[in-house]
This record gives structure tokens, C-alpha cells and sequence, in this order.
């Protein structure tokens, strides 16, 4: 983290995108408990964060692999940031079943995040780097996990919107430190890994 700059983003990018997640995960269970249906609904929202992950998986590494990594980490917040602004208006109507399908949008499209920055991780670090920098990025979904699950139990007592809001503002700061990042065109790695 400390020697290469553009790593550096990388991992601070997916960290406040992984803690924007969490937070509105647990902030998007307590509506679902309280106006959509108890446990199945509960059960959407599990479903909402994980299902996606495997549709989109047979894409992912495609997209990763052929378009400008850094652009594409940029394009992927804004969008999730879009998307959670949408469920925004769908909770205050209130409409449920909108925020789940939106929920579902959001995550497919977060999906191509994880393979885009492991992509990412090999241009910007040297090759005996590589198991560090994964070792980083693995400690970091974890950490993200538990810190962000804790700060959404206390931000959903604000309500969920206020919680998607902290979610979406996630997305664009996410976005904003990745456009800092250098050029990760396909089939090259970063100039002097910066």
C-alpha cells in the first residue's frame, strides 16, 4: 500500500464501496422486516446481494479483461450510485417490491466490481507482489463485512434512506478515487505501477 500508488487506490476505492454495501444491507433487512413480509422478504434481500454475483459472473471477467479497468471501476460505481438512487425514491413511495428489484439492478451491476479489480490488482503491482496484494484485498472484504454491518445497525436508526444515501455517496467517492487511478488498458499493466 505504501509503495504503489495506484494499488493504493484500488484498495481504498473498494473499501468504501464494500462499507457503503454492508451499511445499506443491514439498513435494506430492517425495511424489509418492517413493511415488506417478514422473513421472505429478509430472505429477497439475502438473495438481492448474492444472486446477482452469479448471473453476472460469466460476464464479468470478459468485461474485465477487454475495456480500461480504471474506467470501468468508475462507470460501475456511478452506476450503483444511480441505481441506489432509485431505490431511494422506490423506498419513499413506499414500494417494496420496487426496492428489491432495484436491489437485485444495483448488485448485478456491483458484480463486475470483484473481477475488475482483481484484474486491476496485477497491472499495478510487481508479480512477488501479487500474494500480498490479494492477502490485502481478501483482509479488506472482511473488514469491510464487519465494520460496515456495525456502522448500518446504527445509520438505520436514522431510516433507510438516510442509509442508501450514505451508500450512494459511497459509489461516487469510490468512483472518484478510482478515476485517480492510471490508465489500465487491456493487455498492458500500469506505467511503472503507479
Amino acid at each position: 500500500l505504501s509503495t504503489r500508488p495506484g494499488f493504493r487506490r484500488l484498495w481504498l476505492g473498494g473499501l468504501v464501496s464494500l462499507l457503503g454495501d454492508w451499511l445499506s444491507y443491514v439498513a435494506l433487512s430492517l425495511l424489509a422486516i418492517r413493511h415488506g413480509g417478514g422473513a421472505f422478504a429478509l430472505a429477497l434481500v439475502f438473495a438481492g446481494h448474492v444472486l446477482p454475483h452469479a448471473v453476472m459472473a460469466p460476464i464479468a471477467g470478459v468485461l474485465a479483461d477487454r475495456l480500461d479497468k480504471r474506467r470501468l471501476l468508475v462507470a460501475i460505481e456511478v452506476a450503483q450510485a444511480a441505481a441506489v438512487a432509485a431505490m431511494i425514491a422506490a423506498a419513499l413511495l413506499p414500494s417494496i417490491a420496487l426496492v428489491q428489484v432495484l436491489l437485485f439492478v444495483r448488485t448485478g451491476i456491483g458484480a463486475l466490481a470483484y473481477p475488475t479489480r482483481q484484474a486491476a490488482i496485477r497491472e499495478l503491482v510487481h508479480d512477488d507482489e501479487l500474494v500480498d496484494a490479494n492477502a490485502i484485498d481478501a483482509a479488506t472484504w472482511s473488514v469491510a463485512f464487519a465494520l460496515g454491518t456495525a456502522l448500518g445497525g446504527v445509520v438505520a436508526l436514522a431510516g433507510t434512506t438516510v442509509a442508501l444515501g450514505i451508500d450512494a455517496v459511497t459509489f461516487l467517492i469510490a468512483g472518484l478515487i478510482f478515476a485517480g487511478m492510471p490508465s489500465l488498458a487491456p493487455g498492458g499493466r500500469a506505467s511503472s505501477f503507479a
